[in-house]
């Protein structure tokens, strides 16, 4: 291994030190990302479960409705969700390591994608384009449910646990969009992957289960690999 670091060096003693920037220690703190995102789910709840029944409320309304006739919350459901969601995918993406690769940059231009939509679905009020508001909701939720599972699917190699939260991720929106589809849009149907979405985040974020340990060394591990494998072929080659 320490040939290894010589070749590469990668040793973690020849690393430079970053210092974290303002954005990082800040909006990317664990106070202000758990914050946010508990916030966010609280007025969701409050925003689609209106009436003296609320479970009649989530069957009967839909979050369309909600936002064409409660205009000043539908901006502040529209800041918070979008808030919740870009600032704890970016402290993922942060806390894994996961930026300057090509699906890294994919996966955070979907974020920003995502966010664009939510904006247009939050800003357009006109009730004769119905269509308008239901496939902003739905490239929002799909858009950003791809950057989240780009991100995810990266760590799953140093961590098999980010999988079964992707698959379990994956499972639910596929019942949400049948449910959406089949049985029209209703605001019970739009809380669960918004809600499984934020526990996701908050499993991935903040929980020790989810801390890529082990990355530098299985890193390594595959780099020596890739330097055997080389080594054997040029072997081959010269014989």
């Amino acid at each position: 291994m320490k040939q290894l670091y010589e070749k590469t060096g990668n040793a973690p003693e020849n690393q430079p030190q970053v210092r974290a920037s303002f954005f990082e220690r800040v909006f990317l703190s664990d106070f202000f990302c758990l914050a946010i995102l508990i916030c966010a789910l609280l007025v969701h709840l409050k925003f689609i479960y209106t009436d003296i029944d609320p479970f009649i409320s989530a069957l009967t309304t839909s979050l369309r409705q909600n936002v064409m006739e409660r205009y000043d919350l539908s901006l502040v459901w529209g800041g918070l969700i979008g808030g919740a969601v870009f600032f704890n995918v970016k402290k993922l993406n942060l806390r894994i390591g996961f930026k300057g690769s090509v699906p890294a940059k994919i996966a955070n231009f979907m974020l920003y994608l995502s966010i664009f939509f939510l904006f247009v679905n939050c800003t357009v009020l006109e009730h004769d384009i119905d269509i308008v508001h239901s496939t902003c909701s739905m490239l929002f939720a799909f858009i950003a449910m791809f950057s989240m599972m780009i991100s995810m699917l990266h760590a799953s190699k140093y961590n098999l646990l980010y999988l079964l939260v992707t698959a379990i991720l994956i499972f639910i929106f596929y019942l949400a969009t049948l449910f959406f589809l089949e049985l029209s849009p209703k605001g019970v149907w739009e809380t669960f992957p918004i809600a499984s979405a934020f526990i996701a985040l908050f499993l991935v974020n903040f929980t020790d289960a989810f801390k890529l340990k082990n990355k530098a060394a299985i890193i390594a591990k595959r780099q020596q690999k890739k330097y055997e494998k080389r080594f054997k072929r040029q072997l081959r080659a010269e014989r």
